[in-house]
């Protein structure tokens, strides 16, 4: 039997113990987060990732037909944002997504707040993961 640190658990849960919980149909760019009554690092975004699907894909757009499709130009680009202990913003990680459907979990539990960059005429239902 392997036995996982209580830690570990909870800050980087089992892909099998998560859910989407909708956030909301997105176009442009902004900020995301997800407050609760919740102890350090879960205070400002309290979930482990982030998931989309395509609502709106205009026409013009490359699709690679495969497992997952791929979508060109980008379909989006997420940043987590994290803060020091001096209450300095900064990216701890970003990506450029291609994909829908895919979960995103953060490195680094607990960010200050996710920004997105979603390409002009897209229009994507973003998912907060949570357990």
């Amino acid at each position: 039997m392997t036995q996982v640190p209580i830690l570990e658990t909870i800050l980087h849960p089992p892909i099998g113990a998560l859910q989407r919980e909708i956030i909301g149909n997105f176009s442009g760019s902004g900020d995301l987060t997800r407050p609760a009554f919740a102890l350090p690092p879960f205070q400002n975004v309290n979930a482990y990732g982030l998931t989309w699907d395509i609502f709106t894909l205009p026409s013009g757009w490359s699709i690679f037909y495969g497992f997952p499709n791929i979508y060109t130009p980008r379909l989006l680009q997420a940043a987590t944002v994290h803060q020091d202990i001096s209450g300095h913003n900064i990216i701890s990680e970003y990506h450029d997504f291609y994909v829908e459907g895919i979960y995103w979990l953060w490195e680094n539990p607990g960010p200050q707040l996710v920004h997105y960059e979603i390409s002009p005429g897209i229009e994507l239902v973003l998912y907060w993961l949570i357990v």
